[in-house]
Protein backbone atom coordinates (compact mmCIF):
# COMPACT_ATOMS: atom_id res chain seq x y z
CA UNK A 1 0.00 0.00 0.00
CA UNK A 2 1.43 3.27 -1.19
CA UNK A 3 2.11 5.89 1.90
CA UNK A 4 0.56 9.24 2.67
CA UNK A 5 3.40 12.02 3.76
CA UNK A 6 2.29 14.06 6.21
CA UNK A 7 3.40 17.51 6.49
CA UNK A 8 3.63 19.06 10.12
CA UNK A 9 3.69 22.34 9.07
CA UNK A 10 5.04 24.72 12.05
CA UNK A 11 4.40 28.40 11.32
CA UNK A 12 7.08 30.64 9.57
CA UNK A 13 9.18 27.31 8.73
CA UNK A 14 9.83 27.73 4.91
CA UNK A 15 6.28 25.79 4.74
CA UNK A 16 4.54 27.97 2.68
CA UNK A 17 7.14 27.83 0.07
CA UNK A 18 7.22 23.68 0.24
CA UNK A 19 3.32 23.73 -0.47
CA UNK A 20 3.38 25.78 -3.56
CA UNK A 21 6.07 23.79 -4.75
CA UNK A 22 3.82 20.93 -4.57
CA UNK A 23 0.57 22.42 -5.58
CA UNK A 24 2.37 23.21 -8.69
CA UNK A 25 4.37 20.09 -9.46
CA UNK A 26 1.37 17.62 -8.30
CA UNK A 27 -1.64 19.44 -8.29
CA UNK A 28 -4.08 17.11 -7.63
CA UNK A 29 -2.00 15.41 -5.01
CA UNK A 30 -0.64 17.75 -2.82
CA UNK A 31 -3.71 18.82 -0.15
CA UNK A 32 -4.16 20.67 2.50
CA UNK A 33 -6.08 19.63 5.41
CA UNK A 34 -9.13 21.90 6.27
CA UNK A 35 -10.70 22.24 9.67
CA UNK A 36 -13.33 24.35 11.78
CA UNK A 37 -11.05 24.43 14.94
CA UNK A 38 -7.54 24.68 15.67
CA UNK A 39 -7.03 20.82 15.95
CA UNK A 40 -7.35 18.94 13.05
CA UNK A 41 -9.81 15.61 14.05
CA UNK A 42 -10.58 12.60 12.59
CA UNK A 43 -14.28 13.54 10.28
CA UNK A 44 -12.15 16.07 8.79
CA UNK A 45 -9.85 13.19 7.29
CA UNK A 46 -12.52 11.43 6.47
CA UNK A 47 -13.89 13.88 4.40
CA UNK A 48 -10.66 14.85 2.69
CA UNK A 49 -10.46 11.00 1.66
CA UNK A 50 -13.65 11.25 0.61
CA UNK A 51 -12.10 13.73 -1.77
CA UNK A 52 -8.88 13.29 -2.26
CA UNK A 53 -8.61 9.17 -1.89
CA UNK A 54 -5.01 8.85 -0.94
CA UNK A 55 -3.08 12.15 -2.15
CA UNK A 56 0.51 11.91 -1.86
CA UNK A 57 1.25 14.93 0.80
CA UNK A 58 -1.11 16.13 3.08
CA UNK A 59 -0.51 19.47 4.90
CA UNK A 60 -1.36 21.83 7.75
CA UNK A 61 -0.64 24.15 10.46
CA UNK A 62 -3.27 21.77 12.36
CA UNK A 63 -1.42 18.56 11.69
CA UNK A 64 0.61 18.05 14.96
CA UNK A 65 1.46 14.75 16.30
CA UNK A 66 -1.77 14.40 18.30
CA UNK A 67 -2.74 13.72 15.04
CA UNK A 68 -1.20 10.85 13.73
CA UNK A 69 -3.61 7.97 15.51
CA UNK A 70 -6.61 9.47 13.82
CA UNK A 71 -4.64 9.72 10.19
CA UNK A 72 -3.62 5.71 10.60
CA UNK A 73 -6.68 5.38 11.03
CA UNK A 74 -8.02 6.59 8.04
CA UNK A 75 -4.63 6.58 5.93
CA UNK A 76 -3.00 3.04 7.40
CA UNK A 77 0.26 4.06 6.25
CA UNK A 78 1.72 7.37 6.74
CA UNK A 79 5.15 8.94 6.57
CA UNK A 80 6.07 12.40 8.54
CA UNK A 81 7.90 15.30 9.09
CA UNK A 82 8.27 18.58 9.27
CA UNK A 83 10.49 21.91 8.64
CA UNK A 84 12.15 23.69 12.31
CA UNK A 85 13.71 27.31 12.20
CA UNK A 86 16.33 29.10 14.44
CA UNK A 87 13.71 30.50 16.55
CA UNK A 88 14.92 34.33 16.81
CA UNK A 89 14.19 34.40 12.78
CA UNK A 90 11.17 32.31 13.26
CA UNK A 91 9.74 34.91 15.86
CA UNK A 92 10.61 37.64 13.97
CA UNK A 93 8.95 36.35 10.91
CA UNK A 94 6.35 35.37 12.96
CA UNK A 95 5.76 38.90 14.17
CA UNK A 96 6.12 40.44 10.18
CA UNK A 97 3.54 37.95 9.14
CA UNK A 98 0.61 39.12 11.76
CA UNK A 99 1.85 42.81 11.12
CA UNK A 100 1.28 41.89 7.01
CA UNK A 101 -1.90 40.58 7.72
CA UNK A 102 -3.24 42.92 9.75
CA UNK A 103 -4.55 41.00 13.12
CA UNK A 104 -1.31 43.03 15.01
CA UNK A 105 -0.50 46.45 15.34
CA UNK A 106 2.15 46.40 18.20
CA UNK A 107 5.43 46.46 19.21
CA UNK A 108 7.87 43.49 18.54
CA UNK A 109 8.09 43.67 22.87
CA UNK A 110 4.70 43.16 23.12
CA UNK A 111 4.61 40.06 20.69
CA UNK A 112 6.81 38.36 21.94
CA UNK A 113 5.22 38.60 25.60
CA UNK A 114 2.05 36.70 24.86
CA UNK A 115 2.20 33.72 26.26
CA UNK A 116 1.27 31.02 23.37
CA UNK A 117 3.53 32.53 20.83
CA UNK A 118 6.65 31.72 23.19
CA UNK A 119 8.42 28.36 22.58
CA UNK A 120 5.98 28.15 19.48
CA UNK A 121 7.42 24.88 18.13
CA UNK A 122 7.61 22.78 21.04
CA UNK A 123 4.33 24.23 21.75
CA UNK A 124 2.74 22.79 18.47
CA UNK A 125 4.97 19.40 18.58
CA UNK A 126 3.43 19.08 22.06
CA UNK A 127 -0.18 19.66 20.38
CA UNK A 128 -0.23 23.18 22.38
CA UNK A 129 1.65 21.42 25.67
CA UNK A 130 5.54 22.52 25.54
CA UNK A 131 6.32 19.82 27.99
CA UNK A 132 5.47 17.29 25.38
CA UNK A 133 7.24 19.14 22.33
CA UNK A 134 10.13 16.38 22.17
CA UNK A 135 7.75 13.45 22.50
CA UNK A 136 5.47 14.96 19.81
CA UNK A 137 9.37 15.61 17.72
CA UNK A 138 10.48 12.41 18.17
CA UNK A 139 7.30 10.92 16.92
CA UNK A 140 7.69 12.72 13.57
CA UNK A 141 9.68 10.42 10.90
CA UNK A 142 11.77 13.01 9.30
CA UNK A 143 13.04 16.46 10.57
CA UNK A 144 15.01 18.85 8.63
CA UNK A 145 15.80 22.55 9.72
CA UNK A 146 15.41 25.56 7.37
CA UNK A 147 19.74 26.32 7.51
CA UNK A 148 20.40 22.86 6.17
CA UNK A 149 17.29 22.89 3.33
CA UNK A 150 19.68 22.95 0.51
CA UNK A 151 21.04 19.69 1.55
CA UNK A 152 18.25 18.17 3.54
CA UNK A 153 14.89 18.65 0.86
CA UNK A 154 16.51 16.68 -1.94
CA UNK A 155 17.18 13.35 0.40
CA UNK A 156 14.22 14.12 2.40
CA UNK A 157 12.36 14.20 -1.01
CA UNK A 158 13.94 11.22 -2.53
CA UNK A 159 13.38 9.25 1.16
CA UNK A 160 9.83 9.99 0.95
CA UNK A 161 9.18 8.65 -2.75
CA UNK A 162 7.54 12.17 -3.92
CA UNK A 163 7.81 13.29 -7.40
CA UNK A 164 9.18 16.76 -6.87
CA UNK A 165 11.98 18.80 -8.03
CA UNK A 166 14.53 19.20 -4.96
CA UNK A 167 15.38 23.12 -5.51
CA UNK A 168 12.92 25.01 -3.08
CA UNK A 169 12.94 29.28 -3.23
CA UNK A 170 11.80 30.73 -0.38
CA UNK A 171 10.08 34.29 -0.51
CA UNK A 172 9.72 36.58 2.06
CA UNK A 173 5.96 37.33 1.92
CA UNK A 174 6.42 40.94 3.71
CA UNK A 175 9.49 41.89 1.25
CA UNK A 176 6.68 40.54 -1.26
CA UNK A 177 3.52 43.28 -0.25
CA UNK A 178 6.67 45.94 0.28
CA UNK A 179 5.33 47.08 3.35
CA UNK A 180 7.25 49.68 5.47
CA UNK A 181 9.64 47.43 8.04
CA UNK A 182 8.91 48.77 11.49
CA UNK A 183 11.40 50.75 13.49
CA UNK A 184 11.77 48.12 16.37
CA UNK A 185 13.50 45.16 13.16
CA UNK A 186 15.88 48.68 11.89
CA UNK A 187 17.70 49.43 14.93
CA UNK A 188 21.18 51.35 14.17
CA UNK A 189 24.10 49.21 15.98
CA UNK A 190 21.41 46.70 17.14
CA UNK A 191 21.58 43.41 17.03
CA UNK A 192 21.73 41.12 14.21
CA UNK A 193 18.78 38.53 13.55
CA UNK A 194 19.06 37.86 9.45
CA UNK A 195 18.34 40.64 7.25
CA UNK A 196 16.88 42.41 10.54
CA UNK A 197 18.55 44.04 13.41
CA UNK A 198 16.69 44.47 16.84
CA UNK A 199 17.45 46.23 20.12
CA UNK A 200 19.39 44.43 23.06
CA UNK A 201 16.17 44.37 24.90
CA UNK A 202 14.27 42.79 22.71
CA UNK A 203 16.69 40.61 21.77
CA UNK A 204 16.68 39.46 25.78
CA UNK A 205 13.15 39.05 25.70
CA UNK A 206 12.85 36.48 23.06
CA UNK A 207 15.65 34.67 24.53
CA UNK A 208 14.30 34.25 27.75
CA UNK A 209 10.49 34.30 26.92
CA UNK A 210 12.14 31.17 24.01
CA UNK A 211 14.37 29.43 25.92
CA UNK A 212 12.75 26.05 25.66
CA UNK A 213 12.89 26.66 21.65
CA UNK A 214 16.44 27.60 21.79
CA UNK A 215 17.54 24.50 23.64
CA UNK A 216 15.63 22.13 21.18
CA UNK A 217 17.23 24.09 18.28
CA UNK A 218 20.62 22.97 19.37
CA UNK A 219 19.60 19.47 19.75
CA UNK A 220 17.46 19.36 16.69
CA UNK A 221 19.91 20.74 14.51
CA UNK A 222 22.56 17.64 15.54
CA UNK A 223 19.73 15.27 15.25
CA UNK A 224 20.07 16.49 11.84
CA UNK A 225 23.57 15.84 11.08
CA UNK A 226 23.79 12.81 12.32
CA UNK A 227 20.70 12.07 9.85
CA UNK A 228 22.67 13.78 6.69
CA UNK A 229 26.18 11.58 7.94
CA UNK A 230 23.89 8.53 7.87
CA UNK A 231 22.81 8.53 4.91
CA UNK A 232 26.12 10.16 3.28
CA UNK A 233 27.91 6.89 4.81
CA UNK A 234 25.30 4.20 4.32
CA UNK A 235 25.06 5.53 0.74
CA UNK A 236 27.32 3.74 -2.02
CA UNK A 237 26.09 5.41 -5.27
CA UNK A 238 24.32 8.88 -5.53
CA UNK A 239 20.96 9.45 -4.00
CA UNK A 240 18.74 9.04 -7.06
CA UNK A 241 16.31 12.71 -7.08
CA UNK A 242 12.55 11.72 -7.94
CA UNK A 243 11.89 14.55 -10.86
CA UNK A 244 8.48 14.84 -11.92
CA UNK A 245 7.29 13.71 -15.15
CA UNK A 246 7.60 17.02 -17.30
CA UNK A 247 4.61 18.37 -18.64
CA UNK A 248 4.12 21.29 -20.77
CA UNK A 249 3.51 24.36 -18.90
CA UNK A 250 0.34 25.14 -20.43
CA UNK A 251 -0.54 21.60 -19.58
CA UNK A 252 0.15 22.29 -15.93
CA UNK A 253 -0.97 25.56 -15.31
CA UNK A 254 -4.27 24.30 -17.10
CA UNK A 255 -3.91 21.11 -14.02
CA UNK A 256 -3.11 23.63 -11.34
CA UNK A 257 -6.70 25.95 -12.38
CA UNK A 258 -8.49 22.92 -12.44
CA UNK A 259 -7.33 21.80 -9.00
CA UNK A 260 -7.46 24.99 -7.91
CA UNK A 261 -11.43 25.21 -8.57
CA UNK A 262 -11.81 21.74 -7.08
CA UNK A 263 -10.09 22.97 -4.13
CA UNK A 264 -11.98 26.00 -3.51
CA UNK A 265 -15.70 25.50 -4.91
CA UNK A 266 -15.83 21.78 -4.05
CA UNK A 267 -13.65 20.22 -0.96
CA UNK A 268 -13.34 23.93 1.18
CA UNK A 269 -17.26 24.22 1.08
CA UNK A 270 -18.06 20.37 1.97
CA UNK A 271 -14.81 20.49 4.91
CA UNK A 272 -15.77 23.83 5.73
CA UNK A 273 -19.39 25.27 4.96
CA UNK A 274 -17.81 28.21 3.41
CA UNK A 275 -16.00 29.70 0.10
CA UNK A 276 -13.41 32.24 0.39
CA UNK A 277 -10.14 32.51 2.57
CA UNK A 278 -9.75 30.32 5.92
CA UNK A 279 -7.59 30.49 8.65
CA UNK A 280 -7.48 28.55 11.64
CA UNK A 281 -9.16 30.24 14.76
CA UNK A 282 -5.63 30.98 16.58
CA UNK A 283 -4.51 32.50 13.43
CA UNK A 284 -7.97 34.65 12.38
CA UNK A 285 -8.10 37.56 15.35
CA UNK A 286 -5.21 39.60 17.17
CA UNK A 287 -3.18 37.24 19.09
CA UNK A 288 -3.59 38.97 22.01
CA UNK A 289 -7.00 37.79 22.60
CA UNK A 290 -6.47 34.37 22.00
CA UNK A 291 -5.06 32.10 25.18
CA UNK A 292 -2.52 29.59 25.82
CA UNK A 293 -5.33 27.32 26.32
CA UNK A 294 -7.33 27.64 23.20
CA UNK A 295 -4.68 28.43 20.45
CA UNK A 296 -4.46 24.81 20.03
Amino acid sequence: MRHVVVFCHIEKCAGTSLIKKSLQEIPFGSVGVLSKSNKVDIKDLKKLKRLYGRPQIITGHSLTPTSFTDLKDVFAEIKTFTIFRDPFSRVISNYLHDKTRGVWDGSLSEFVSIPWKQNYMLRFLGGGDVKNGHEGFKAIDYKISVKNLKRSLPILINELNLPLTPDLVKKNSYQQNQSILPSDLSVENGVKIGNYSISQENYNLIKDFNALDIDFYDSALKEEEIWLSHVKTTSTIPIPIQVPIQVPKKTNRFLMRIAWVYRNIIYKPYVLGQFGPHRLPRNGVTPSLISSHDAF
